[in-house]
């Protein structure tokens, strides 16, 4: 816990390199963190910010490979790692595996829904995840999609179902 720490306040003053590798005096870096304590609680922690490090570096691959290995059955954290993978995805090309991580993050945020009243800063976040899975969307399959907060609807499909709802 002690080494996150030390990463963590790296990690809040945006010095990412030093976060995700050590500074090689007392911090050990979240790469390393995630490594060695993968099985544990502050491991997985440590690999989700691993891939935030990564992704902010430009990184997607790597980004994806920690974000991958985070798990933790947190309502609010949980989706935004999937959509976090999933927006790794999209800037590495692969919008197949996209889509599956933003449907992840639709789903958990469906169980979030349930158990909160639907805020305004809900809706905005419901409504990026929309585009977003809309663009994966239309990256993935080569099609036209026509998309606003609530629905996303292939073109050759204008009037059938909602691509969202399968999310």
């Amino acid at each position: 816990r002690n080494e996150n720490a030390k990463a963590e306040m790296y990690f809040l003053q945006g010095d990412f390199e030093k976060a995700l590798n050590g500074d090689d005096a007392e911090c050990l870096g979240f790469a390393t963190i995630a490594d060695r304590y993968k099985h544990y609680q502050p491991g997985k922690l440590a690999a989700l910010y691993a891939g935030i490090c990564y992704f902010e570096q430009g990184d997607y691959e790597q980004a994806a490979e920690y974000l991958k290995k985070f798990d933790a059955d947190d309502l609010t954290i949980d989706p935004a790692a999937h959509q976090l993978l999933g927006d790794a995805y999209v800037e590495s090309g692969d919008y197949h595996k996209a889509l599956k991580a933003y449907r992840t993050a639709a789903d958990a945020r469906a169980i979030a829904q349930s158990a909160r009243y639907r805020s305004r800063e809900y809706r905005k976040r419901r409504s990026l995840h929309a585009v977003r899975y809309c663009d994966a969307y239309r990256r993935a399959n080569n099609v036209v999609v026509f998309c606003d907060s609530r629905n996303c609807v292939e073109e050759s499909n204008y009037r059938g179902k909602n691509l969202l709802h399968r999310a």
